[in-house]
């Protein structure tokens, strides 16, 4: 989440929840986080690589800061 701009870089589990929490669905349950935090997760394993990223092929690109400076050439 740091890598997309969602949470602040070297973030701890406390301010990482205080900035995601406010753009989350409020009807939400704590497994539906759940399940949003693994597909997040899981994304990050499929299309950022430290050797490649795939940002073209991200469904997270049009959110994504990392994928904005790539874009740009500012990776």
């Amino acid at each position: 989440m740091q890598r997309t701009g969602f949470a602040p870089k070297k973030t701890d589990t406390t301010r990482a929840y205080n900035a995601l929490m406010p753009v989350l669905p409020e009807e939400w349950s704590a497994g539906d986080i759940d399940e949003h935090h693994l597909l997040v997760k899981r994304v990050g394993q499929v299309y950022y690589r430290p050797s490649m990223q795939k940002c073209d092929a991200c469904p997270m690109r049009n959110d994504c800061q990392y994928a904005a400076r790539a874009a740009k050439g500012k990776r």
